[in-house]
């Protein structure tokens, strides 16, 4: 209530929250503001990733908890100046509604069954099967195609025919560094993988399309609809060749430069996803070659180290079992948090939350310190609370502990068990 700044911040965060209201029908006037409170059971439900908290309200709506607006009234800025601005600030907003959908939706596909995905492979694969069963399915309903379907050529067939082209297609973008395929080299990739069976390319295409798997790239070239079906499809693809090991450890070796480790990073973490799955000891193998092969000093290799031992340890806590390798990542980011090393609070916040996803024992103990203690040294060289996004992280890292473990690690600060009680409700 009686907000004091300036035209452009209230117009910039006027726009933004309106047309974030137009997608997420939410009801709330502004998630901007910082003031938030939350029970327990709702952080448990919801993943972090950066620009979230714009939809704090919309994910917990999603997930059955209800969600109250309260007037507050202006608080001035003490230190510092706004980093904001309409260009920022708008275009920021709908940089995020591009992610949205894609988060919505694998969460949402899971809500309706009741049960929720223990990582983001297993959230693609049952997107991807779902998608490729209704190709199948439009593939085996044409007239024309259903009188030249041979009896071994069944829709099951159909689909895992339509699954690997589309393999190939993310297999041959991927290694290409590109997001896009001129339509022809995307045809003869479809014809090769087609073989001898009958049914019709541009048919598949269309299928493709309409399902949400691929999508026209102006008038001559065709893109995945979203960049992790891609990356998704692309670590598929190298699991089932049979040097496997070797095509992954030539990725690796060629992550020193910045780009090509971001081009690369989501379909490694899908492949550890899945490895995790199929053969745990090829997950610890590949793991060790991520940890030993990249530089952990630099931040966004350490972030991929631990987003790789996080994403198998979401589907079997054995699956990683050399402690060494975990306890050189969790160094790397514990040596991240102190803001003498890492000025970033955004890298800081990436850092505590990956944290919180693989840690145990002794660095259980940085998460408290940064959630509750004076971590931050400010710029007059006095200890200070670490930015919010960053104690965030820190506290819902310490909400995905075993609540036994949370209690004995927070006994130091918290004797009367006030904060404990806080983190049960």
């Amino acid at each position: 209530q009686q907000r004091q700044d300036g035209l452009v911040k209230k117009l910039s965060s006027r726009i933004a929250n309106r047309i974030r209201n137009m997608v997420t029908h939410d009801g709330v006037h502004d998630t901007g503001c910082p003031l938030k409170v939350f029970r327990r059971p709702v952080l448990e439900r919801i993943c972090l990733y950066e620009g979230m908290h714009r939809f704090f309200p919309a994910l917990a709506l999603m997930h059955g908890f209800t969600v109250t607006e309260v007037p507050v009234r202006h608080y001035p800025r003490i230190h510092g100046h706004s980093k904001y601005g309409m260009g920022n600030r708008l275009f920021k907003s709908l940089y995020d509604l591009i992610a949205v959908p894609w988060f919505m939706i694998k969460l949402i596909d899971r809500a309706k069954t009741g049960s929720y995905p223990r990582s983001r492979a297993e959230v693609m694969e049952g997107v991807v099967a779902d998608a490729m069963a209704k190709v199948a399915q439009s593939l085996a309903g044409d007239a024309g195609a259903a009188a030249r379907i041979t009896a071994g050529q069944s829709r099951q067939g159909l689909q895992a025919t339509a699954e690997q082209i589309l393999l190939d297609l993310a297999w041959r973008m991927q290694t290409d560094l590109s997001k896009t395929l001129p339509l022809s080299d995307a045809f003869l990739t479809m014809r090769t993988a087609r073989g001898q069976r009958e049914f019709s390319l541009e048919q598949l295409y269309e299928a493709l399309v309409q399902n949400k798997l691929l999508a026209p790239d102006g008038a001559s070239a065709v893109r995945f609809a979203y960049q992790g079906i891609q990356a998704y499809c692309c670590a598929r693809a190298i699991l089932q060749q049979s040097e496997a090991e070797r095509a992954l450890d030539n990725i690796v070796a060629s992550l020193g430069r910045l780009t090509r480790l971001h081009w690369w990073q989501d379909v490694l973490v899908f492949a550890c996803g899945m490895m995790a799955l199929r053969d745990p000891d090829m997950l610890q193998r590949f793991v060790r070659t991520i940890v030993f092969g990249l530089d952990l000093l630099q931040a966004e290799q350490a972030f991929l180290a631990a987003r790789c031992l996080a994403e198998g340890a979401t589907h079997a806590t054995e699956a990683v079992t050399d402690t060494k390798l975990v306890d050189t990542v969790t160094t790397a980011l514990t040596w991240r948090l102190d803001n003498a090393f890492e000025p970033r609070s955004t890298q800081r916040s990436q850092a505590a939350q990956l944290l919180g996803q693989i840690t145990f024992g002794p660095r259980i103990d940085e998460l408290v310190r940064i959630a509750y203690g004076r971590a931050r040294q400010d710029r007059h060289h006095k200890q200070d609370f670490d930015h919010s996004n960053v104690r965030m992280a820190a506290i819902v890292g310490l909400l995905r502990l075993d609540p036994e473990m949370r209690r004995q690690r927070l006994a130091g600060i918290d004797p009367d068990g006030t904060l404990v009680t806080l983190l049960d409700l």
